[in-house]
């Protein structure tokens, strides 16, 4: 038998004796998929679910009920910075925020909506170490990122920087650990993403800033003025960088790095995260 075989077997046994809960409600998981997250091959058919393929990959880790809250980003939405609007008739055009703050970034896409179940699993995953769901929340983060964006046409991802009291303190950079497999999760999907384009320090926070919660737009702009820098200037020169991070909100932080990657000679620069708040 194999160790895939085997594994498979052993999850099932456990499963069946300690049902799996939500991530997001704690209700029950579907005994069929619970096992898939543990494996490096996706749960078939999700492959072909271009669009949304968000009921295949997290159906693992989330009950049913929990999986039908999810609401992807679609168009119609800025292409800029991405926010979907909430008329369905609209056309795709530059948003107010957009258009009154100039962005660094070329664009911004994201996942779904920072709300009911994502916003759930992102909690869980950020301040309730359940670092488990870095797997299935990076293979969403990566197909979107395939939906939305030439991986040809970009040289070097990187997600955006914890500062250093704050990584202490939780123990990981949560979008580090959503794009640290890509390289994996592209061969799952039949797809080749070097592992090398994989920057985890190309910026670095070099201050504590206060917490956006509860920040204007304006006011998370100047909170994180300064606050990145990068470690080596000429590995961006040229080049076509991809940032990640786990949630958009106004953009403040992204935009940020963005400014920083620019000027140390980046070519381009483009944003990708999980959640988006709409605004």
């Amino acid at each position: 038998m194999t160790a895939p075989f085997l594994a498979a077997a052993f999850r099932s046994i456990v499963d069946a004796v300690y049902p799996p809960a939500c991530c997001a409600c704690g209700g029950p998981v579907c005994r069929e998929t619970s096992g898939a997250v543990l494996s490096e091959t996706p749960p078939p058919g999700f492959i072909d679910d271009t669009e949304n393929p968000f009921s295949h990959v997290m159906g693992p880790v989330l009950c049913d009920v929990c999986v039908k809250a999810f609401t992807p980003i679609t168009p119609p939405f800025c292409p800029v910075c991405g926010n979907m609007f909430v008329s369905r008739d609209a056309e795709d055009h530059v948003c107010g925020a957009c258009a009154d703050f100039p962005r660094r970034f070329g664009r911004a896409r994201a996942v779904g909506a920072y709300e009911a179940s994502l916003m759930a699993a992102v909690h869980k995953f950020k301040y309730a170490g359940r670092t488990g769901l870095a797997g299935p929340l990076g293979m969403l983060l990566f197909l979107s990122f395939l939906r939305w964006y030439d991986p040809e046409q970009v040289d070097l991802v990187t997600p955006v920087p914890l500062h250093r009291g704050k990584l202490r303190k939780r123990g990981f950079n949560q979008s580090f650990l959503m794009i640290r497999k890509w390289h994996r999760q592209a061969t799952a999907v039949g797809t080749v993403f070097p592992g090398e384009k994989i920057k985890r320090d190309l910026l670095v926070r070099t201050v504590k800033t206060r917490s956006q919660t509860e920040l204007s737009r304006k006011e998370r702009m100047l909170n994180v003025k300064g606050a990145f820098a990068l470690t080596d200037p000429s590995a961006v020169a040229g080049k076509r960088v991809l940032v990640v991070d786990d949630v958009f909100t106004t953009g403040a932080t992204v935009n940020e790095c963005a400014r920083v990657l620019l000027a140390g000679g980046a070519k381009q620069v483009d944003v990708l995260t999980l959640a988006r708040v709409n605004s």
